[in-house]
């Protein structure tokens, strides 16, 4: 097994047990998701809501209130969710990773094997949560709103990542993805804010991802610009938590 291949799979194989150990998110996924989307459903008022879709400005799109903001509760419940675990798996791999590094195995192997573990709990929390939406509404291009809600979580889960990097422990993530997801969802939807039009919303970590889910779940608007934008927000933040995961690494390199 090469130098590369070997820190990768023990990476990713450490990440995944850690997840499946984390019996929370577990529970959340298969039981908060469906319960908070079906309370989203009943509970909001199914009033008309004008959305306009990019591409779209002469033809606005009227869908009801519940349906709309479901899309945003699925963003929220994904990334919430995908960002707390990636934050936990992380801050509690921190030991383990610095013995890896100062065994002789590269930081960048030990840090895409995390990551892959976290796409691919990401792809299946996204999943699940389509499979929720279908049932509770009619949408029209549920291909895009999956790959949407994924690219969300993965912005998450790399911001899950950098954080844990940085707080000291586990209460001060939950707190800090949590204010940060809610401010994220609460402010961008028109239905909580109505200057959620306005441009300076844009820069928020999942606006491109939710402006794609819910133009591709009640519009035949084009999504490419809005999924380019949270890709690359993925990218950078990514990044960053590369960054932090070698800074949190060096010691343990250089004793090695």
């Amino acid at each position: 097994m090469s130098t590369l291949t070997a820190p990768l799979l023990v990476s990713g194989r450490m990440a995944c047990l850690e997840y499946a150990r984390n019996r929370l998110a577990i529970v959340l996924v298969l039981g908060f998701v469906p319960l908070w989307l079906t309370l989203e459903k009943i509970t909001f008022l199914s009033y008309p809501v004008t959305f306009t879709p990019d591409g779209q400005e002469d033809v606005p799109v009227v869908v009801p209130g519940n349906d709309f903001s479901l899309i945003y509760a699925a963003a929220n419940v994904v990334t919430l969710i995908i960002g707390f675990l990636a934050f936990t798996a992380t801050f509690r791999g921190r030991r383990f990773d610095r013995r890896l590094v100062g065994a002789g195995f590269s930081p960048l192997p030990l840090f895409t094997g995390r990551l892959a573990a976290v796409a691919a709990a990401s792809a299946a929390t996204a999943g699940y949560t389509l499979a929720v939406i279908l049932i509770l509404i009619d949408v029209r291009r549920p291909h895009l709103v999956g790959l949407a809600l994924l690219l969300a979580a993965l912005t998450y889960a790399s911001l899950g990542t950098a954080l844990a990097a940085v707080l000291p422990g586990e209460l001060e993530g939950m707190f800090v993805i949590i204010m940060i997801s809610l401010l994220d969802s609460g402010l961008q939807n028109p239905m909580l804010n109505p200057h959620a039009a306005d441009a300076r919303y844009e820069l928020l970590p999942t606006h491109g991802a939710v402006q794609a889910a819910a133009s591709a779940a009640f519009s035949t608007a084009d999504t490419t610009s809005r999924l380019t934008a949270q890709l690359t927000w993925y990218a950078a933040l990514t990044f960053l938590s590369l960054l932090c995961f070698r800074v949190g690494t060096r010691g343990a390199a250089r004793r090695g």
